[in-house]
């Protein structure tokens, strides 16, 4: 036994007064108070965020690879004539025909059975009614075609519209751009497309222009009409000259 003695003022009646405490008491109540102390003083000290615990963090989402199309088209022009190359597998073959439209500055008309089709082909470098003959069961390209009797303007042969249709479809009677220049001269000829071509390409001046239409599946061109336009070449040449 400990015992703990003070002295007070002998002018009391407890002047010889002991406090008589156990040691094993002593020792339990400070380590109980160095303990609280100690887990009040963590607590209060603790500034929000300082944890020692690891928050969880978020997993970092990997961005989806975008998807390659799964078709590439390529179009150069060499003195007026369009060259065409197409790679696609599975493609949509509306999709493929828009930016073949786009490249060449023509239309592409498609039908609802040519629309629901899946393209898949690979040629580079093909001639305009070659290609097409690759992209479509029946295509039909109109072209329009200067005379070409007058040496300083060669004849030109350019695609206007072209058709994908289906194996039993058939296009427009009336093409969308046979009214756009109601002002010019027409005549119709009853000869063979061939032919009406060769003159065309032969005897007939510049200024005179042949629209005509080819069924590529079938192999047959027809003349759709025979016009007097300006040339368009002469009147760029007279515009340059002093």
């Amino acid at each position: 036994m400990v015992t703990f003695e003070r002295g007070v003022n002998s002018g009391f009646p407890a002047a010889n007064h002991r406090w008589e405490t156990p040691l094993s008491i002593v020792l339990f109540s400070a380590v109980f108070l160095f303990a609280s102390v100690t887990a009040s003083g963590v607590a209060i000290h603790q500034e929000p965020g300082k944890s020692k615990q690891n928050a969880a963090k978020p997993a970092a989402t990997q961005a989806s690879p975008q998807k390659r199309p799964t078709w590439r088209v390529k179009v150069i022009e060499n003195f007026g004539v369009p060259f065409v190359s197409v790679h696609a597998k599975k493609a949509p073959l509306s999709d493929v025909a828009a930016e073949i439209a786009l490249r060449l500055k023509i239309p592409v008309h498609l039908t609802d059975k040519a629309k629901q089709q899946l393209l898949t082909t690979d040629f580079d470098g093909f001639p305009l009614d070659r290609a097409v003959r690759l992209l479509s069961a029946h295509p039909v390209i109109d072209y329009v075609m200067n005379g070409g009797a007058d040496p300083m303007y060669p004849v030109r042969k350019k695609a206007l519209t072209i058709y994908l249709l289906g194996q039993d479809e058939k296009p427009p009677d009336v093409p969308p751009w046979i009214m756009k220049d109601p002002s010019t001269e027409m005549w119709v000829w009853d000869v063979a497309a061939v032919s009406l071509e060769e003159l065309t390409n032969t005897w007939f001046p510049s200024g005179i222009r042949l629209y005509s239409r080819t069924d590529l599946e079938k192999d047959v061109s027809k003349p759709l009409r025979l016009t007097i336009e300006p040339n368009q070449d002469a009147q760029a040449e007279q515009n340059v000259t002093p």
